[in-house]
């Protein structure tokens, strides 16, 4: 890899959004897999619901990709074999 804190950072931001994913799920007495969490509905607020943990975990594994992709370029581009 070009940049190997930027890959370390991805992978901890990785780490980070997967706790998040397990800690919505364990606040959430219901689990995430059978309702759609980022849709409020119109007839209240859930006390249960806590999707901002949900939140903050995708802005953590989105990031995660982000920087594992711009990673990926870079390396591609700088450490290409040359003729």
């Amino acid at each position: 890899m070009a940049f190997p804190r930027v890959n370390m950072a991805s992978y901890q931001f990785y780490v980070l959004g997967g706790r998040d994913h397990v800690l919505q799920f364990l606040y959430s007495r219901r689990g995430s897999a059978s309702r759609m969490d980022f849709v409020s509905t119109a007839s209240g607020v859930d006390p249960n619901r806590r999707p901002d943990i949900l939140i903050i975990g995708m802005v953590f594994l989105i990031s995660s990709s982000l920087l594992g992709a711009v990673n990926f370029i870079a390396t591609v581009i700088q450490l290409r074999a040359l003729e």
